[in-house]
């Protein structure tokens, strides 16, 4: 405990810096809201949508009768069916130096511009039987192509896949990453959120310096955040097939972290707690399970799962919901950001739920395709969990910044920013606990510090006694124990192979008050005497029976200090 050490409890933390997170994270997360919606049209200029003129030819089995549909809405298609689909390169669209960008889940096959192949992906994985994922396209269009035709052939690798295409868009090649940007701009938003996020937990984290439990559960949500950011990942990579298994891959991992973070909630819940586990463990064994049969099986992929996966995530967080209501929160700010924010990410989750099936099966064509309660619902869950985290872990910080402030009041002298007395009984318990038998102690006494502030005031002698206080802190503050004993009294303690330097030290010492008078710091001559005392193998000693023979060794030097008139007050 060093004078002058600068630590948390030395000002107000938890009033200066964390009590203005939570609105600045909200002010940045509504700014990022209307920033990725403002850059949607932004984005897409200089684009032309394609969509409405497309068609669609299918065939059931790949070569069943041809059903034929105008626009871009169609029956729910399934693994085998034959997708053609034809997008007329209208000269009132054109886009010079143009590719046309398509987001299409679960299909391989080719697209071309007569007789020549544009594009081609994953007719050798589909005859293999392997996965293909979700897939984002960038078919490249030459100048003279428009006034034409180009056609996609595309084989579907899994049942129930999808019933529209949406999105289509001619844009320039030199700027095709945006179209992630404008396809995936709730994503975007959802991984500012995490940026923002994990960079204020890593910021306040730094100061925490409680237990580990906060910490974990800090990990926990900032992996299930990044993890439920996923689709992120088509901006940062033009490998469209890695960020398709990329992708999968996060969303079965997702809920690991997640029932995790719910562990920590329930320690003293045992019903919850055990459920929390196995949740945990089934996911794990879950996310084992459709690895190894995506990367080996014909027939089973990650999206064979994708039902059963969903259906309990769905209950991991019915699960969290019954103990948010079972602990009874009290209604503090983060209970209260939890409670109403999970409630509203469950009515998305619903709506998400109603809108798939709704669009999927029963109005197809509608536009509600391109609606994305999952991606708000996501987002307002995360943003909840961080919020609800983030002020927990405000009032931890706050707490352990009230006891770092007690404990330096306690611990620390005032007056001159070393150790006090408590400090040093207390490393005397300790050392008495320990059985710390060989030990050298010092006891100083400052001479004529009654007659210091009688003749020059107690500011005078008040800078006396810090003086002295720094000399010994930067002497013996980093021994076993250097403090303020109390008035004019100080005691430093050697242990272990230090012991046997207290003459040396104790020779530093007397050169530093001897630089003191010469430098003329004080308008009278600096003295201070001291004694000292060694436990040793020949002689064993208490702490207790140490201090009274150094005091009384330090009593008889001072006595001859003033006998020799070196003490101030005594020089005439």
């Amino acid at each position: 405990m060093k004078a002058g050490k600068q630590t948390i409890s030395n000002f107000d933390f938890r009033g200066l810096v964390l009590k203005p997170i939570i609105p600045v994270l909200l002010v940045i997360l509504l700014l990022s809201a209307a920033l990725t919606v403002y850059l949607r049209d932004r984005l897409e200029a200089g684009w032309s949508d394609m969509t409405d003129i497309l068609s669609v030819e299918i065939h059931r089995g790949g070569d069943g009768a041809a059903e034929h549909y105008d626009g871009n809405s169609f029956p729910v298609v399934n693994r085998g069916d034959l997708l053609i689909l034809r997008v007329p390169l209208r000269e009132e669209r054109r886009v010079d130096d143009a590719v046309l960008g398509f987001n299409i889940p679960h299909v391989a096959g080719f697209a071309r511009c007569g007789d020549e192949i544009l594009w081609s992906y994953g007719q050798e994985l589909w005859e293999q039987g392997r996965y293909v994922g979700n897939l984002f396209f960038r078919v490249p269009v030459e100048d003279e192509m428009w006034g034409s035709t180009v056609e996609l052939q595309l084989t579907v690798t899994e049942d129930d896949a999808f019933s529209s295409i949406t999105h289509v868009q001619a844009m320039p090649s030199v700027n095709s990453i945006r179209y992630f940007f404008s396809l995936f701009q709730m994503d975007m938003l959802l991984f500012l959120t995490i940026a923002v996020f994990s960079a204020t937990v890593c910021i306040v984290l730094l100061f925490y310096r409680g237990g580990g439990d906060l910490k974990r559960e800090g990990l926990f949500l900032a992996a299930f955040c990044f993890l439920a950011g996923h689709g992120f990942l088509y901006g940062l990579s033009n490998n469209t097939p890695v960020c398709a298994h990329a992708e999968y891959v996060a969303f079965y991992l997702m809920p690991i972290p997640f029932c995790l973070f719910m562990c920590t909630q329930v320690r003293n819940d045992r019903l919850f707690r055990i459920i929390s586990e196995g949740l945990t463990v089934f996911f794990v064994l879950l996310f084992s399970v459709a690895t190894v049969l995506n990367y080996t099986s014909r027939r089973y992929h990650y999206t064979s799962f994708l039902l059963l996966l969903q259906g309990c995530m769905l209950l991991g967080v019915i699960l969290f919901v019954a103990m948010l209501v079972r602990k009874q929160y009290s209604e503090d700010l983060s209970k209260k950001v939890i409670r109403y924010g999970v409630a509203i990410s469950m009515l998305m989750l619903m709506l998400e739920v109603a809108r798939y099936n709704v669009s999927k099966y029963i109005l197809v064509g509608f536009g509600l395709e391109e609606l994305s309660f999952a991606s708000w619902g996501m987002l307002t869950f995360a943003g909840t969990l961080m919020l609800g985290y983030l002020a927990r872990l405000t009032d931890a910080v706050g707490e352990e910044s009230d006891k770092a402030l007690l404990k330096r009041l306690a611990y620390v002298d005032v007056l001159t920013g070393i150790s006090n007395r408590n400090y040093c009984n207390q490393m005397i318990e300790e050392m008495e606990h320990r059985g710390e038998k060989y030990f050298a102690l010092l006891f100083f006494d400052l001479n004529g510090l009654k007659w210091a502030n009688d003749n020059y005031g107690h500011d005078m002698g008040d800078r006396f006694i810090q003086t002295v206080a720094q000399i010994l802190q930067k002497l013996f503050g980093r021994q076993r124990f250097c403090g303020r004993w109390g008035g004019d009294e100080f005691i430093a303690c050697l242990t272990g192979d230090n012991m046997h330097y207290a003459e040396d030290m104790l020779r530093d010492f007397d050169r530093e008050i001897r630089d003191l008078n010469e430098s003329e710091t004080f308008p009278f001559r600096v003295s201070v005497a001291y004694g000292v005392v060694r436990s040793t193998e020949q002689e064993v000693l208490t702490v207790d029976e140490a201090i009274r023979e150094a005091d009384r060794r330090m009593y008889t030097a001072k006595i001859r200090m003033y006998d020799a008139k070196e003490a101030p007050g005594t020089i005439r």
